[in-house]
């Protein structure tokens, strides 16, 4: 079986992908306690080698390590504060760890076999136990576990050719430890990895859902010609409007609206000009609305009710003036010139009109009685609106 270890490199020619920008984000986010945690772990082995070492050599490895420990938290705290482009960040971040890498592998040069025993081991144990402990911190994305850890890798290497007796043994050891150590890492690292995928595959298969149960209730509530509500769901939302009307005592108006003519349309003009007609109609009625000082938008509902009717719900309306004010208005929207249908004048509707408690006290009956009207207005010549107590 082979085992691929990736260790991808940030570069500015390939495009992070969100499962990638979330694991360098993870890196950046634990690097303040990686950096505190390796800052006390080179306190107490700058402590422990105080006396048996160099002492000029131990201040300048302990000054390095303390100038390089600094700039990685201060450029992690402007990450937090102002980071955006994740990609420039990482970049730096990443040239950091290596410098931090190499910092560690600096121990290599304070050791000598005339140390004592404890010296030595000392040294040797933090150089073989950092690329270990750096795993939860590094490993999150391969190229930081990379760059921290080979320079410390081969300062091991160093120590085992030139400075450890039975150099060849142990330095075999020593490819072997780091074979491990990078597919230990790389483990981690394709767990967190795929754990990622998964939660990314699981919201873009919810989105998916969401849009297709989005499209669904548009198939089974929305007029998929002129956008405005189905009768179906018209009567819904009706129902709806005349309940808090019963709780609030307000009066609310059904409109009944049918387009003259509309054979004559489709026949001399076509289907396709007829469709594009009701389409203008139902912009024109949703523009009337948003136009009348009256009636806010979220008070009103429109629907396409059949072929070439409309229907119109509009609550709190205090006095027929009121009502006659909409009407009005819709008229001169309809009046408007209509640009694709030259040999169309203009549009002419026939309106009825019933209120609630006027007139009905139910869905059923208030449609009845604006059915009625518009008739009533049909039979008076057409291009106008009848309430329902003007049927005579």
């Amino acid at each position: 079986m082979i085992v691929k270890i990736r260790c991808p490199l940030i570069n500015s020619s390939r495009t992070l992908s969100e499962t990638d920008e979330q694991l360098i984000w993870k890196v950046m986010y634990y690097a303040p306690v990686s950096i505190v945690t390796g800052l006390t772990v080179a306190l107490l082995v700058f402590v422990g080698l105080l006396g048996h070492v160099n002492q000029n050599r131990l201040i300048l490895w302990g000054s390095v390590f303390l100038l390089i420990s600094t700039l990685r938290f201060c450029l992690v705290i402007s990450w937090k504060r102002r980071g955006t482009d994740i990609k420039r960040w990482a970049k730096i971040h990443l040239v950091n760890t290596f410098f931090a890498g190499l910092s560690w592998s600096g121990l290599v040069f304070l050791y000598s076999p005339g140390l004592p025993l404890s010296s030595q081991l000392l040294i040797i144990i933090v150089l073989v136990g950092m690329p270990i402990a750096s795993i939860p911190g590094n490993a999150i994305y391969l190229s930081y576990y990379c760059v921290f850890s080979v320079p410390i890798l081969v300062s091991l290497f160093f120590w085992s050719i030139f400075l450890a007796p039975d150099g060849m043994y142990l330095a075999g050891i020593d490819v072997a430890y780091s074979a491990m150590l990078f597919l230990t890492a790389n483990v981690f690292h394709n767990s967190l990895r795929q754990t990622l995928n998964m939660r990314f595959e699981n919201l873009s298969l919810i989105n998916q859902l969401s849009e297709s149960n989005l499209k669904l209730e548009k198939m089974a509530y929305i007029d998929p010609l002129t956008g405005l509500a189905n009768r179906r769901w018209f009567q819904k939302l009706a129902q709806e409007a005349i309940k808090r009307q019963k709780r609030h005592g307000s009066k609310l108006v059904l409109m009944l609206i049918d387009v003259d003519h509309f054979k004559n349309i489709n026949d001399t003009l076509g289907h396709e000009a007829g469709d594009r007609l009701l389409a203008l109609i139902a912009e024109r009625l949703n523009s009337s609305f948003r136009q009348t000082d009256l009636v806010s938008r979220e008070n009103t509902k429109a629907a396409r009710y059949g072929g070439d009717e409309f229907i119109v719900l509009v609550e709190d309306i205090s006095t027929k003036r009121d009502v006659e004010i909409i009407v009005q208005r819709i008229f001169d929207k309809l009046r408007e010139p209509v640009v694709f249908l030259q040999d169309l004048k203009d549009i002419t509707v026939s309106i009825g009109i019933a209120l609630i408690p006027d007139h009905a006290d139910n869905f059923i009956s208030l449609t009845s009685c604006a059915d009625a009207a518009m008739y009533k207005a049909k039979h008076a010549g057409r291009n106008q609106y009848r309430f329902f107590e003007d049927n005579t």
